[in-house]
């Protein structure tokens, strides 16, 4: 293992955080180990103490109780501004950065060129960072971070801050890291890129570690939390469902196999339970990868389709199916619509799993018609 974490707590004297007999905690107890070469995803709600088991894994702040033991460099991108002083420019922010991890003089000198190619911050490399926009200041920071070559890289949330064309270009150098057996610990609210990247994902709530598991188990009973259902009913779980009124979905079809470019219909019946908000209610189905990352979402109510009455109901969505070849699974839902987020009367997760396939070997996620001109 590279990283090993044995009950450990994090009390704060003078900030009220999470209260129980034993006093006032971010964290508390919180174990786990984590083998060289995993991606692992740590979610919660704001105040969960993701980013105190992150700092106190980095050494930045120390445990009141408990012990942890990493082996090897560790390189992170916490909150913005970590590691950095805004008067210095970027070249000498890079070398204090440098001399914090451990370098020489002469090895800082040496990734020098990488930094500043990476960021690509041009001129303002040298002007001080108190001047740069949080996308700028990104650009230097992941660049820094990934130059150290570490054997640990721990990202907390940093990267909301980015331009689209820099996130795309961070994503996929994280790609090539994990690939390469760094191992990766991911702090976000964003739970595609959870899914994008982790294969297992800790949740932590009011401080205490709720789950410790695979990405799509836990990440779907995190957003069964946060979502919920409507105001003043009870939330109901069984296998794959949740919701205020498990057992409204009745059955869902569709093919085993669908080529690519082919028409898809998915057949669905409900039972609309009586005293649900009727009028603002949805049926909805999503197509999601391995990963759990919707792909294709198609919803009543994109298409100004009303639900009138309760009872027993059959609908289907029909589509032509532009996935390129691979395994799939689709969900759906009975949803209410009424607020944001949306609340969840049923959600049947991974209610069917299918598969595209084609004869042609397809790259990418969706394949579609075009035009090419070639003069």
């Amino acid at each position: 293992m590279i990283i090993s974490v044995n009950n450990l707590t994090k009390v704060y004297n003078n900030k009220p955080l999470h209260k129980n007999a034993a006093g006032l905690f971010a964290i508390q107890n919180i174990s786990f180990e984590i083998d060289k070469g995993e991606c692992v995803g740590i979610i919660g709600s704001n105040g969960s103490g993701k980013s105190t088991l992150l700092k106190l894994l980095c050494g930045i702040t120390s445990p009141t109780r408990g012990e942890f033991f990493v082996n090897g460099r560790i390189s992170a991108l916490l909150e913005l501004g970590t590691g950095f002083n805004p008067e210095y420019n970027g070249i000498s922010n890079i070398y204090l950065n440098g001399a914090i991890q451990g370098l020489s003089k002469k090895e800082i000198k040496n990734i020098v060129p990488e930094i500043c190619e990476f960021s690509e911050l041009g001129d303002f490399i040298n002007a001080p960072i108190k001047t740069y926009s949080d996308g700028m200041f990104l650009r230097l920071a992941f660049a820094c971070a990934i130059a150290l070559k570490p054997d640990v890289l721990i990202i907390d949330e940093a990267l909301a801050v980015g331009d689209f064309k820099f996130r795309q270009k961070c994503f996929a150098k994280i790609e090539e890291l994990r690939k390469g057996g760094v191992t990766i610990l991911m702090v976000s609210h964003d739970i595609d890129i959870i899914r994008r990247f982790c294969d297992r994902t800790i949740w932590l709530e009011k401080g205490v570690l709720q789950a410790d598991g695979d990405t799509r188990t836990v990440s779907s009973a995190y957003m069964e939390s946060i979502t919920g259902c409507p105001d003043g009913s009870t939330l109901i779980s069984t296998k794959n469902h949740f919701g205020s009124a498990v057992g409204s979905i009745k059955s869902v079809e569709i093919p085993a196999f669908i080529p690519t470019g082919d028409s898809c219909k998915i057949l669905c019946s409900f039972d609309i339970p009586n005293g649900i908000d009727i009028g603002n209610s949805a049926i909805s189905v999503s197509i999601k990868n391995v990963f759990g990352l919707d792909l294709l979402v198609l919803s009543t109510t994109d298409y100004d389709i009303k639900l009138t009455n309760y009872g027993k109901h059959n609908i289907s969505f029909e589509f032509i199916c532009n996935l390129c070849p691979g395994r799939y699974s689709l969900s759906v839902s009975l949803e209410d619509r009424s607020s944001i987020p949306i609340k969840y009367y049923d959600y049947f997760d991974c209610a069917a799993v299918f598969d595209v396939i084609s004869d042609k070997n397809y790259f990418g996620v969706f394949h579609t018609d075009c035009r090419i001109d070639l003069e």
